[in-house]
């Protein structure tokens, strides 16, 4: 899998890859059975990723679609085939929930979505969603997590000396979960 592209925008770049002529819009949609929105979407996410690694980004040629030309194939392969440990594995939702407590419960100062977006690999509305989880758990024990967006004042918990009590109610939780599961 390439780094830090999810599965579907592997699949579209693969594709790619592997083209000889132009790919429209509508074929890529149809291989990865989503909307051609959705697949303007992982263009988008694709572009990034190019772009973060020094490299031209996809090209959308109206009436045709996308077309790689065999030098940048060579070095998109190139790269999409090295491997970077550090970022071959996918957090799961929750794994990012506990790791943005992580962030919270440590920090004495705010913590900013840009660096969980860093610590977890993933875009700002993935960790939007990524907190909804994990205010759900906190609620579970009488502990908000506030965020005031236009003041950039980043995510603080909003009771004091609980930071130990927290992180071992999150622990015994995930615990508790995971052994469900085993059986």
């Amino acid at each position: 899998m390439l780094n830090n592209l999810g599965e579907r925008c592997n699949k579209i770049l693969r594709f790619l890859l592997h083209a000889t002529d132009y790919v429209s819009m509508r074929e890529l949609a149809e291989k990865t059975s989503v909307s051609r929105r959705n697949v303007y979407y992982d263009i988008c996410n694709i572009n990034d990723w190019l772009d973060s690694h020094n490299l031209p980004t996809l090209k959308i040629v109206r009436g045709k679609g996308i077309f790689i030309p065999p030098d940048e194939k060579i070095s998109i392969d190139a790269l999409a085939n090295k491997r970077d440990a550090r970022n071959e594995y996918i957090f799961s939702p929750g794994e990012r929930a506990k790791i943005i407590a992580c962030y919270v419960i440590q920090s004495e100062s705010p913590v900013y979505v840009e660096q969980l977006m860093e610590a977890c690999q993933v875009s700002r509305n993935t960790i939007f969603g990524d907190i909804q989880i994990l205010i759900r758990q906190l609620h579970e024990y009488n502990v908000k997590l506030s965020y005031a967006p236009k003041i950039r004042c980043g995510f603080c918990l909003s009771t004091g000396n609980c930071r130990f009590s927290i992180a071992r109610k999150l622990t015994l939780t995930s615990n508790n979960s995971a052994r469900s599961r085993l059986r």
